[in-house]
């Protein structure tokens, strides 16, 4: 029994990690293995209101498709938990910076920041071939950072 509350406990809701285009994102399947990217990833505590974070983040994700260079990107909460992440992976620095700066997404910190308890980011630059394929391996590269606090 305590296994099984441990692993409902455990489990997570999102979109894939493979909508990243391992499978089904032509610009991003278009690109040579060793081409550079630019990934941002997030791992934030919430404070409540995790429906209308999760309603805002998959709103920004609906829109990513019209930004110069996204090439794709996912997100995963935890179902019973405080715990999300996000990550989104761009064809150069400024394509993600351009995003980062948008009204789009400057609205949805605005808006869904007031759940965030605490949160740690990163944008990292790798070939194509090392943008993490699972959500584990996405989860390492936050580990080792630490958390502001909101």
């Amino acid at each position: 029994m305590l296994n099984f509350l441990f692993l409902v406990c455990s489990c997570t809701i999102g979109r894939p990690l493979w909508s990243l285009g391992h499978s089904s994102n032509q610009n991003f399947k278009d690109l040579e293995d060793d081409e550079i990217v630019h990934v941002g990833m997030t791992h934030a505590y919430l404070n409540g209101g995790a429906s209308e974070f999760l309603l805002d983040t998959f709103k920004v994700y609906d829109e990513l498709e019209g930004f110069e260079g996204y090439l794709g990107g996912s997100v995963r909460k935890e179902i019973w938990g405080d715990q999300v992440w996000t990550l989104s992976v761009w064809r150069t620095e400024s394509d993600l910076k351009s995003f980062s700066s948008s009204d789009l997404h400057r609205n949805a910190i605005k808006s869904s920041g007031r759940y965030i308890s605490k949160i740690r980011s990163t944008t990292l630059r790798m070939k194509r071939k090392d943008v993490p394929k699972t959500w584990h391996e996405a989860r390492s590269h936050l580990e080792q950072l630490s958390f502001k606090q909101y």
